[in-house]
């Protein structure tokens, strides 16, 4: 069972790798910044820490955190499709295809191969980002 949930949780980051940059991009957009704070209740907080600025501090460094997170599975996944583009363009062609839209049954008719092969190639890229993932410390067992 955690095998599934594993594996399941490694195909929707690799889903959203084509849209990590404008996911990141929202997440900085999100941090919110306290200048539209009034000055004369700046003059009077100077030097003190307010419940707000301490909840915001905390927003911040997890939004920093999750961006943090998503830079490193980018450059995993980049870095083997960058590999497999050299080593197998087969199985290299079947992802883009996956992040373009197309499902399987129109890859197979595209690259001429069984949707079977076509299945089982994608799956073995998801296993190798998933052992990537664990032993770059990504996911924990």
């Amino acid at each position: 069972m955690r095998v599934k949930k594993i594996l399941s949780y490694v195909k929707l980051k690799v889903k959203e790798y084509p849209k990590i940059d404008s996911i990141i991009e929202g997440l900085e957009l999100s941090k919110e910044t306290q200048s539209n704070r009034d000055i004369n209740s700046f003059i009077k907080s100077k030097n003190k820490i307010n419940r707000t600025t301490e909840i915001q501090a905390v927003k911040n460094i997890s939004i920093d955190k999750k961006i943090e997170e998503y830079r490193k599975w980018q450059k995993l996944i980049q870095d083997e499709l960058k590999e497999l583009k050299i080593k197998d363009n087969d199985v290299y062609k079947i992802v883009f295809f996956k992040f373009t839209g197309y499902s399987f049954d129109k890859i197979k008719d595209e690259l001429y191969l069984g949707e079977r092969t076509v299945i089982n190639l994608y799956n073995d890229f998801i296993i190798e980002i998933t052992l990537l993932a664990i032993k770059n410390g990504l996911i924990h067992i």
